[in-house]
């Protein structure tokens, strides 16, 4: 096993693990619901990473292409509503429109129309954007700009201990999905940790 194929494979375990763990702590509780469907999904990510980091035909590259897009898609939307839950932002009535829309995203991808196949560059397999692809690119964009600007807007009106953690937030949503995963992970977690102190 190559160090390239043992990164995502660390980080989907790494995700997972946190997820179940911030999950058990209750189950009942709405916040920890959200957190697990957006943990999934970077789990997803993470893993169908691997796999087409470590398959050695195209079949199976696009099969894991496919698996690794449902984890990608539901990426903005989750991590909206997770961050609308910590900074407690009131939840807009179109949120079931949004995750509507994220699932029509996740049935392009069954239809096999979000990608259009995978290309190999010799050392793991990359997927080729489709049709579907470019319209959630889209959406990716207009919701993670609405996140930054809803948590900056709340900033203002905050106590200083929450305000702190909406920082934290606010940062993690700034940086780039493909490099922060486990920052933004971590950065839930000191959220909750200081919450519960409160």
């Amino acid at each position: 096993m190559r160090f390239s194929e043992l990164i995502p494979l660390t980080a989907a375990v790494t995700n997972l693990a946190l997820t179940l763990f911030v999950l058990t702590r209750d189950l009942r509780s709405t916040l920890n619901r959200v957190y697990l469907l957006w943990g999934l999904s970077i789990t997803v990510w993470n893993l169908g990473t691997f796999f087409l980091f470590s398959v050695q035909d195209e079949d199976a590259a696009r099969f894991w292409s496919a698996f690794l897009h449902y984890g990608v898609i539901f990426l903005p939307v989750s991590l909206f509503h997770l961050s609308c839950l910590i900074a407690q932002v009131k939840l807009p009535r179109w949120l079931p429109v949004l995750y509507g829309w994220f699932g029509l995203l996740a049935l392009a991808n069954v239809l096999g129309v979000f990608t259009s196949g995978v290309r190999d560059v010799s050392y793991a397999y990359y997927s080729v954007a489709g049709p579907g692809f470019w319209a959630f690119v889209v959406s990716y964009v207009i919701v993670t700009t609405s996140t930054v600007f809803i948590l900056y807007r709340k900033l203002a009106t905050l106590q200083r201990l929450h305000r702190a953690q909406v920082k934290a937030l606010l940062w993690a949503n700034g940086r780039s999905e493909e490099h922060t995963s486990e920052l933004q992970s971590l950065a839930y977690l000191v959220c909750r940790l200081l919450l519960e102190k409160k």
